[in-house]
């Protein structure tokens, strides 16, 4: 049965280990992860690959969520697609076998390792704006825009952290007075995805079905919290 993968880039090396793991060596397409700061071209860039694909290709495996609505519309003329049902990337990497209901504090920044490998990242904004506002402008619209977060948190998947990881994560804690902390997670949710063992917790839709958003707000392992 053949398979081709769609993937966001900003998860790389979660998915290279989750490939590793469970010996899936299929094809694999990555998507600049910049597309996810606007869901629409998000949406038409997976579209677009999706109708590249041969029409032989027996499953589209997209290591995705709902990001942002961005899957919603998405369909294959030709191809089964199967997408994990959660809202994001941080929703999922939390999920652990022991801990498949996982909480996710809405006050928190979270990053996986590898986010902060990127040239769009909250510091290289935050920078951005300091060069062409000055620093005192550039901390007073920073310090207001989260002004409703308390933490940045690193989710551990079971992978050394890069010294880039490491790095931002600090520099974000400084600049942003925010408490540091890590949480574990894993990369099950993908390791299931490649090992096509498919339950609730994916989405798969037929060739000619196109994907509901509805179809992510009722499933999937996490649920968020608000602190009291």
């Amino acid at each position: 049965m053949s398979e081709i993968i769609i993937a966001c880039e900003m998860i790389r090396r979660e998915i290279e280990s989750a490939r590793h793991k469970t010996g899936n060596d299929s094809e694999i397409i990555y998507l600049e992860r910049g597309l996810h700061e606007y869901p629409n071209n998000l949406r038409d860039k997976i579209q677009e690959q999706i109708l590249a694909v041969p029409e032989t290709t027996e499953f589209i495996l997209l290591a995705y969520g709902l990001c942002g609505n961005a899957m919603h519309g998405i369909y294959s003329p030709h191809s089964t697609l199967v997408i994990p049902r959660y809202h994001d990337c941080i929703n999922m990497m939390l999920v652990r076998e022991d801990n498949p209901h996982p909480r996710v504090c809405p006050d928190c920044l979270y990053y996986t390792d590898g986010w902060f490998d990127s040239d769009n990242t909250l510091l290289m904004q935050y920078e951005s704006f300091a060069e062409k506002k000055g620093e005192a402008k550039a901390k007073k619209a920073y310090n207001l825009m989260l002004a409703n977060y308390k933490g940045v948190c690193l989710i551990n998947t079971g992978n050394a952290y890069s010294p880039e990881t490491i790095a931002g994560a600090e520099k974000t804690k400084e600049l942003f007075n925010l408490e540091l902390r890590e949480e574990k997670g894993s990369t099950i949710i993908l390791e299931r995805l490649f090992a096509r063992d498919w339950n609730e917790d994916f989405l798969i839709c037929p060739p000619g079905t196109p994907v509901d958003q509805s179809e992510f707000l009722s499933g999937g392992s996490s649920v968020a919290i608000f602190p009291g």
